[in-house]
């Protein structure tokens, strides 16, 4: 009979503490019999996102809301349902080391802020969607950012795989290559009780549930938390610089390209000067709170920085040209002049060229590689020379019987030329073009005579013709 008693008095007082937790004007405690609990580290997430994060946020501002009721379950195998807001509150603020919520009963119905519908949460698998969707952090994101900066596992530790199969890990290195080898949008799904060391103390804490593992995570230092901003100052030149609280017990180092620069050379911020390509800058800190350090970087592409090459040019002559390089944009990189891919002349401001005759010719002005320059540039422009040949003309004049003067007229040449004359394509004189040419045709009749420039002109290198007929009657 005293067995009966005190196992009564057990029962009674197990009820007190729990509705005790709890506002008892928004929740319930249903017959467990009829209810299906499906451990959720998602809801765990949730809830406690909802008491840090967005706890001053109106529950119709916030990304998605429930509609009621939901069942939650609990560390000791009881129930809860939910039925506003108010009694999600009164959970929240009713958790505790021995009384927390470990899952929830699907399916579940929100309400998605964004788009105004209802929709059914079938799943733990759905509720870590939405939980991604909206911004909420899950237990692997909190994992990832403080395992081994504020706990590490006091090994061995259990935990089910991508197949729910479960694995024990005994060290470091089995535990790396097991979470190496999971699904990116893998949970840690831990088998409880697991023990950690948490802070630089190393201090042996064991974790029941995930709201314990939150617990640590809340109370947890941690790593400093900053950014890398860059500011780019021209194409291959950028300011780094970074905004958070340095402390004296801090260790902070700059790694540029892998090459490490103590914080007290480079500060806060610095601007530097990069060969084209690709680089990364990364700040390392080490803290008491964050013993292995955190890394942040950023990459960065510089393009070339080549010269702005660029000249003008001016016709000397018919075949001289001169060109003059802007030197203020090329600076004190070396350069040279070409023609149509042939060296002509090493650096200089102004470069004169004689061009052989008419034609187009490309004239370049070339730098050299450089650093920031690394397969060097140049300008080039297009010298078009147009072909210029005299007009050659002649008459032809009656002086007696068979005998002609041939009289011939050339424009656009100031000086003489030697001209060569034929009737009939047989030679009959060469004389310079100033003179008169006399000939006797001989016999009546109709001949065929044409004058031809015999010098070689620059502007008109196949030469000039004219022919005509001359009727002797």
């Amino acid at each position: 009979m005293r067995k009966i008693l005190k196992h009564i008095s057990f029962i009674v007082l197990i009820t007190s503490f729990v509705v005790s937790c709890v506002d008892d004007e928004n929740v319930d405690f249903p017959d467990t019999s009829q209810t299906v609990i499906v451990p959720s580290s998602g809801i765990v997430s949730l809830l406690n996102t909802l008491k840090s994060r967005i706890a001053n946020i109106p529950e119709e501002e916030q990304c998605f809301r429930f509609q009621y009721p939901i069942i939650l379950g609990y560390n000791n195998d009881s129930n809860i349902t939910i039925d506003n807001y108010s009694g999600l509150q009164s959970v929240l603020s009713g958790q505790s080391e021995n009384f927390n919520v470990t899952g929830i009963q699907f399916p579940i119905q929100v309400l998605i802020k964004a788009t105004g519908q209802s929709t059914s949460i079938q799943n733990e698998n759905s509720l870590l969607n939405l939980l991604n969707d909206c911004n909420y952090t899950t237990v692997r994101e909190e994992f990832d950012r403080l395992f081994r900066q504020c706990f590490i596992f006091d090994y061995p530790i259990a935990i089910l795989d991508n197949n729910q199969t479960e694995v024990l890990l005994n060290t470091e290195q089995e535990f790396d290559e097991f979470y190496a080898n999971q699904a990116a949008s893998y949970q840690p799904d831990f088998q409880f009780p697991i023990d950690v060391l948490v802070g630089p103390n190393a201090e042996s804490t064991t974790i029941n549930t995930y709201f314990d593992f939150y617990e640590i995570a809340d109370n947890c230092v941690g790593c400093p938390q900053t950014e890398i901003a860059v500011t780019t100052v021209n194409p291959n030149t950028f300011t780094f610089s970074t905004d958070f609280e340095v402390k004296p017990e801090y260790q902070i180092t700059w790694i540029i390209d892998n090459v490490p620069f103590d914080f007290g050379q480079l500060g806060n911020s610095f601007t530097r000067v990069f060969a084209p390509g690709a680089h990364s800058v990364c700040i390392m800190i080490i803290s008491p709170d964050c013993p292995l350090g955190i890394e942040i970087c950023e990459e960065v592409t510089a393009e070339t920085d080549c010269p702005a090459l660029s000249f003008e040019q001016n016709s000397l002559e018919p075949l001289l040209y001169e060109f003059t390089a802007n030197l203020e944009s090329i600076g004190q990189t070396s350069f040279q002049w070409t023609v149509d891919g042939i060296f002509a002349q090493e650096g200089g401001g102004t470069f004169q060229f004689t061009f052989l005759g008419p034609g187009t010719y490309e004239v370049c002005i070339e730098t050299d590689f450089t650093e920031f320059c690394p397969e060097g540039t140049s300008f080039c422009r297009s010298v078009i020379i147009e072909e210029n040949c005299p007009d050659l003309d002649f008459t032809s004049e009656p002086e007696s019987g068979t005998l002609y003067s041939l009289i011939p007229s050339i424009r656009g040449l100031q000086n003489d030329v030697n001209l060569i004359w034929t009737v009939d394509d047989i030679f009959i004189d060469n004389q310079i073009s100033s003179n008169t040419v006399t000939h006797d045709f001989m016999a009546p009749g109709t001949y065929n005579v044409c004058v031809r420039i015999q010098d070689i002109l620059s502007l008109c290198p196949d030469g000039v013709e004219i022919c005509r007929q001359v009727v002797v009657p």
